[in-house]
């Protein structure tokens, strides 16, 4: 028995060293929508959970995060496009996100 996936899924990963600064976090994600993948994870993103807002006018709302303090960890993961995220699991100290994803009627977990 033979299975194949075709399919196709780009990622970006960048530890952006704090994103506390609105026109520091206005220039990231317009880097990273210029690099044209389905999803971006940024490390190290400083964020609280006041920066949701913010973030979501930016960027849309295909955005989630697990926060850290305003000077240490922080992750995030950026849907550009591409799969419908059906489930998500954070951790409370900013170092992990966990999305279970469906990309043509394939379950992925990134």
């Amino acid at each position: 028995l033979v299975f194949s996936l075709f399919m196709s899924l780009s990622i970006f990963s960048l530890n952006v060293r704090g994103l506390r600064n609105n026109l520091k976090c206005k220039a990231m994600f317009l880097y990273c929508k210029q690099q044209n993948t389905d999803y971006c994870f940024l490390q190290e993103s400083h964020s609280t959970s006041s920066d949701l807002n913010f973030w979501r006018s930016q960027w849309g709302s295909d955005v989630w995060m697990s926060h850290g303090t305003e000077k240490s960890a922080g992750v995030s993961i950026l849907k550009n496009r591409c799969g419908c995220v059906l489930t998500s699991e954070t951790d409370k100290t900013g170092h992990y996100i966990i999305l279970v994803v469906e990309l043509t009627n394939n379950i992925l977990i990134i």
